[in-house]
């Protein structure tokens, strides 16, 4: 019997941002069983990024 492929259990979101007159480059990578994908790295990234002030 052979397994099913598995969608959306990798994802990535890699962005810059100016801020102050600094730049930042960042990438995040998500791995997991279901649900990890683009979108949720995003997701991730942007709540990491606000936390830190640099993202509205």
């Amino acid at each position: 019997m052979s397994e099913e492929p598995r969608n959306d259990v990798l994802g990535w979101f890699v962005g810059h941002l100016e801020k102050d007159g600094q730049e930042y480059v960042f990438a995040l990578n998500v791995e997991a069983d279901m649900e990890a994908n683009g979108s949720a790295a995003r997701k991730i990234a942007g709540e990491v990024l606000h936390g830190m002030r640099l993202w509205n």
